[in-house]
């Protein structure tokens, strides 16, 4: 993925359509009355639960929705396009990954290390909002 304002974007609004369709509450109605109709078919049980665990959690009203989206898809972003440092360099988690699987010197795999966790600092703020937000 190529982490932009474009394709934040577009993926804020593909995810919101998924939402909006998963939001559905006469869907939802008839999953949740299809749950106790599965004439004990493990099978079919199986399946009508996992419908009515994507449709649970976007019961909620249409603003709350878009906000968790528009937050997730930002921490996700960030995610894509956060760079730690070694050394003052920017260094992607590909560069991390070969540091820490190959370097001998034991501050440098430490410096990688330590790189690899700054995206949760720049994060953070954003998470617990979304966990606040979910919950």
């Amino acid at each position: 993925m190529h982490a932009s304002p474009e394709t934040e974007h577009a993926r804020t609004e593909a995810d919101l359509a998924v939402s909006d369709v998963l939001a559905d509450p006469e869907a939802f109605a008839a999953i949740r009355a299809a749950r106790s109709a599965t004439d004990g078919d493990p099978l079919l049980a199986r399946q009508v639960d996992v419908l009515h665990n994507w449709f649970a959690p976007n019961q909620i009203p249409a603003a709350l929705r878009r906000a968790i989206v528009e937050l997730q898809v930002s921490v996700e972003s960030e995610f894509a396009q956060h760079r730690g440092e070694i050394d003052g360099t920017a260094v992607d988690d590909n560069e991390i990954a070969r540091i820490l699987r190959t370097s001998t010197d034991a501050a440098h795999p430490r410096a990688a290390w330590e790189a690899s966790k700054t995206v949760g600092a720049a994060t953070a703020p954003r998470v617990r909002e979304l966990a606040r937000r979910r919950n």
